[in-house]
């Protein structure tokens, strides 16, 4: 019934158009479901920055009730390399995944979220893994990718960021994934990728394809690091050369193509 009165209203197509040719909008004096109303106008992934934590959660909430796909952020990123596997950073890659490949309507987010640094939408794409049935890849190759993305090579594949390979078995359990993946190769081919319950062990889906995303790219942050003493200007020039190159491209959102990154 409201959507069919404020449909027509020139004041709303009026604030679309606003909106499409990206010029600044405030709406006031609506209440909060008909702000809804009004994003449900576009149909991209729309981003609501709450007041408040509890605001976010509220309007999580409320948007669950309309029956919205909705995803809820309000934790800020753990920057240390052993918690990767915690809450905030499975629910920011989470978040990540469901932007990118348009399987959600609203991001919910607290103001302190704001505050963490992510690479540009490329960067992300760069960074995961694709691995496809009936294509060839060397298993020893991925081993030392999945490496530098982040993973933990084990006997045992019970946690996230965990994989093991048994002769020409890969399990592996991304940190993108509910469940833990078992790609089967005949020779360098993939002949089947399953997901399966780690407590039952029984199947649980067969896959085409499965990406698996890194974890590396969530400190990609400048940090300090500590200056070497030289004996000549030209070497004391040449690191702050290199320096600036390397903080220019990690507030790009760009991980220098020779830097390493070490996880114990």
């Amino acid at each position: 019934m409201l959507k069919n009165l404020i449909s027509p209203s020139s004041n709303l197509y009026r604030l679309l158009t606003n909106i499409d040719n990206h010029i600044p909008v405030s709406v006031f004096g609506v209440g909060r479901h008909e702000k809804i109303l009004i994003l449900d106008q576009f149909s991209e992934t729309k981003l609501i920055v709450a007041v408040s934590d509890d605001d976010a959660v509220s309007y999580y909430e409320t948007l669950c009730d309309e029956g919205k796909s909705v995803d809820l952020l309000i934790n800020n990123l753990e920057t240390d390399v052993s918690k990767f596997s915690s809450v905030s950073q499975v629910n920011t890659l989470k978040t990540l995944q469901d932007v990118i490949t348009g399987n959600v309507d609203y991001v919910v987010i607290s103001p302190k979220v704001l505050l963490d640094k992510l690479p540009c939408v490329n960067s992300i794409k760069d960074s995961i893994m694709s691995l496809e049935v009936g294509k060839s890849y060397d298993i020893q190759h991925l081993s030392r990718q999945l490496i530098r993305m982040g993973y933990k090579r084990d006997d045992i594949v019970n946690e996230s960021l965990e994989f093991s390979i048994k002769g020409d078995m890969l399990m592996i359990y991304p940190i993108n994934s509910e469940y833990p993946i078992k790609i089967s190769f005949f020779d360098d081919q993939i002949e089947f990728i399953k997901s399966y319950n780690p407590d039952t062990q029984q199947l649980v889906d067969e896959l085409d394809i499965v990406d698996i995303y890194s974890v590396n790219f969530l400190t990609q942050q400048a940090v300090d690091i500590p200056r070497p003493k030289y004996d000549n200007r030209e070497a004391e020039y040449n690191f702050d050369s290199i320096m600036l190159d390397i903080n220019s491209q990690l507030d790009m959102g760009v991980m220098p193509v020779w830097a390493k990154v070490y996880c114990d």
